[in-house]
């Protein structure tokens, strides 16, 4: 019996045919070594999809061949780049990720030479038409009309296969970035509709996917969730202000939010029915504030109908509805924190409610009896007994690289056809860190390109947090995983606290790790808000955290003493967030920035409290103190500026330097002061091209078996 003769590739100019390893460009032959070959094959059987470099490793090298597999497939990827005339940094082929692994960009139309068509009696029978399948697409690329991309999701040859393409939003445009869904699929996948920023503002935009033809819904502006009903043409939008319904172009309010809500997300199922959360307040002093409740519109009600779920009594408990089954089953999300997350079931015939799995987000029934959810950039698939109201069976993950959609679940739809459309999860830059003296000259610090942040810094000026790297040997040392990114060192640096989040808990609170051993030896009882460790003075046992959001005072700062839970003490609180708390070294002045005008530093005697306190003038962040206490230095913009402090008395801030840093946010300062060096530790602004792409996979749920 004959082989059958493998696919071809074709990208642009370019024609691959790996059975034989050639390359053409326009037709001409393009030398290609064996390696470089077998990479750009794995790449174009998954193209948009990350491989990673340790795919290529198992690709290359079978187990046993000693070889230096990092520079092998830097070697291999460059090459493989100059016969693709590529750049690494403006790829139009090969995208890196860094540390990861490699993506193909480029569209890409996957060819087969012709077969002779079997006996019809071999013909596999054609699978069940599906009522309700997962996420839409066949796509053109918005700069050169149709085109598709031919790709395998999980390969088994008697399945059909999905087909996998790109949308391009043509400049200026980019992806939106929203509390809601920004991309929604027509049932019959022909339409796409997603939002993206256009002259600085959100807009509406609808594709049409067989002819490629755009229209800007002009009519309809600053839109932050969208979805298509039961007709292409019909469309829900939200705003800030409300829920609204797009026919043709006639545009009419549904319903109006009682407060402003902190999520917003619209799901029309299958059968024409709305699902949205709704925002409400909790009532009680110690957790009153906002949350949501999930609301059901039926197609045949006037009026949408709020459902009474026991609220859980542990948080600010968010609860997003996913999806209805048969009007008898909701699926809904809650949401209590940044990975207190779960995926429930509710019964509306008796009110039973049953936590499916946690942490999940997200959710859709689908018509075979299974529930798609979401956690992490990844879509997982897992089986749902009904009369149990439980999940059967181990979930297994389908497609990773997918965004997130704020509280919701991901950035993707799914039309009844089967076709899926997403928008691609970004990658996080590389870690471009300086050291900057107090004239501003900078060094750049030599460390292992990646995603981090430092935290903090050692007093011996050896060790830098999170992660520890030595900077006498650029050694690393993983101590701890599954943590947050606030942590400090203690004094003697022999102890690191850190925010992480335990089993019983919702929040991250503070521990205590002994470095040597490796241990946890402390941890603050959890207060039911979040604790991040900001500062362990030298010659002190006092830690300083600043506590997470609370709905009526914000975020305040306290302390404790290492081992001592009863000495917790608030030492900047109110209606207004103080934010970056800073002890002196003598213990005595506190600075911090205070967020009710935009941000100012302020300094408080803490242990005078009756003495008022000291504003310096203008705005700032991220205070830091010398080590004799006698300036404080601070961040206004993108200035580093200082001021002269002595006992209660200031003198005038003048800058140090001026620089393009990543700035701080609510909880980290994102800028580290050596203070036996004199010098800052700050990180330059990557340069991050804005999203721009949706991807979409016609025939999605075929080939996942």
């Amino acid at each position: 019996m004959e082989s059958s003769p493998q696919r071809q590739y074709r990208s642009g100019p370019f024609h691959f045919s790996p059975d034989r390893g050639i390359l053409t460009k326009s037709g001409s032959l393009i030398r290609l070594q064996d390696q470089p070959a077998r990479i750009l094959t794995i790449l174009l059987e998954r193209p948009g999809e990350m491989v990673t470099r340790q795919d290529i490793q198992d690709l290359l090298w079978p187990d046993g061949i000693n070889v230096d597999f990092e520079s092998g497939i830097n070697s291999s990827v460059r090459r493989l780049r100059q016969a693709l005339l590529d750049e690494a940094d403006r790829p139009g082929y090969i995208d890196t990720i860094p540390r990861r692994g490699y993506r193909f960009l480029a569209v890409v139309e996957v060819t087969q030479p012709h077969l002779q068509p079997p006996p019809p009696q071999t013909l596999p029978a054609p699978p069940p038409p599906r009522r309700r399948s997962l996420l839409y697409a066949s796509v053109a690329l918005a700069t050169s009309g149709a085109a598709t991309v031919a790709s395998t999701l999980l390969r088994k040859p008697a399945k059909p296969l999905g087909v996998r393409s790109s949308i391009l939003l043509p400049p200026p445009q980019s992806i939106a970035r929203s509390t809601g869904k920004i991309a929604a699929i027509s049932a019959d996948g022909q339409q796409l509709a997603y939002i993206a920023n256009h002259a600085n503002r959100p807009q509406a935009i609808l594709r049409d996917l067989v002819s490629g033809k755009s229209q800007p819904l002009s009519d309809f502006q600053d839109p932050v969730s969208l979805q298509f009903l039961e007709s292409s043409q019909s469309l829900v939008l939200a705003r800030n202000s409300g829920l609204y319904r797009r026919d043709g172009s006639n545009i009419r309010k549904l319903y109006s939010w009682p407060f402003r809500p902190g999520v917003i997300s619209v799901r029309a199922t299958s059968s024409g029915d709305l699902l949205f959360p709704v925002p409400l307040k909790i009532p009680g002093p110690a957790q009153s504030g906002l949350a949501s409740a999930c609301a059901i519109w039926l197609k045949s009600a006037a009026q949408p109908r709020v459902l009474d779920i026991p609220y859980g009594g542990k948080g600010l408990e968010t609860l997003i509805p996913q999806d209805l089954l048969d009007q008898h089953y909701l699926l809904y999300s809650s949401v209590l924190g940044p990975q207190a997350r779960s995926l429930r079931c509710l019964d509306l015939t008796t009110g039973a409610t049953k936590e499916l799995l946690t942490p999940a987000m997200g959710g859709r029934f689908l018509n075979d009896g299974r529930i798609l959810y979401f956690w992490a950039g990844s879509l997982y698939i897992s089986g749902f007994d009904r009369d149990q109201m439980k999940l059967t069976g181990q979930p297994r993950a389908i497609l990773s690289g997918v965004a997130n959609a704020g509280w919701t679940g991901p950035d993707a739809d799914l039309s009844d056809d089967g076709t899926l459309v997403f928008v691609p999860e970004n990658t996080l830059p590389d870690w471009k860190p300086v050291w900057v003296g107090l004239d501003g000259k900078s060094t750049p610090l030599q460390v292992p390109p990646g995603p981090f942040h430092v935290a903090d810094i050692s007093s011996d000026s050896r060790y830098l947090l999170l992660f520890r790297y030595e900077l006498q040997t650029g050694a690393t040392v993983e101590l701890i995983s599954d943590v947050e990114p606030y942590a400090c060192f203690s004094p003697d640096s022999k102890r690191i606290a850190f925010s992480r989040t335990r089993p019983a808990d919702w929040l991250p609170g503070l521990h205590v790790l002994n470095i040597e051993s490796r241990k946890v030896e402390w941890d603050l009882p959890f207060t039911g808000l979040a604790q991040y460790p900001i500062q362990w003075p030298q010659n002190s046992n006092r830690l300083l955290f600043a506590e997470g959001f609370h709905p009526t005072t914000n975020i305040d700062a306290y302390s404790v003493n290492f081992g001592d839970a009863k000495s917790l003490r608030l030492l900047a609180g109110g209606q207004h967030s103080q934010i970056h708390p800073r002890l002196s070294p003598n213990l005595r002045w506190l600075a911090f920035s205070n967020r009710s005008s935009g941000g100012e530093i302020v300094i408080q005697n803490i242990e005078n409290p009756n003495q008022a306190a000291i504003t310096i003038p203008g705005l700032g962040v991220a205070p830091v103190w010398s080590q004799d206490g006698s300036t404080l230095y601070y961040r206004s913009g993108s200035e580093i500026r200082q001021v002269r402090f002595t006992e209660g008395k200031l003198s005038p801030s003048s800058v140090l330097f001026e620089g393009d840093f990543v700035e701080p946010n609510h909880w980290h300062p994102l800028s580290v002061f050596d203070q036996s060096r004199n010098r800052f530790l700050l990180s330059k602004k990557p340069q991050i091209e804005a999203p721009n792409r949706i991807d979409i996979i016609t025939n999605w749920i075929s080939p996942l078996g």
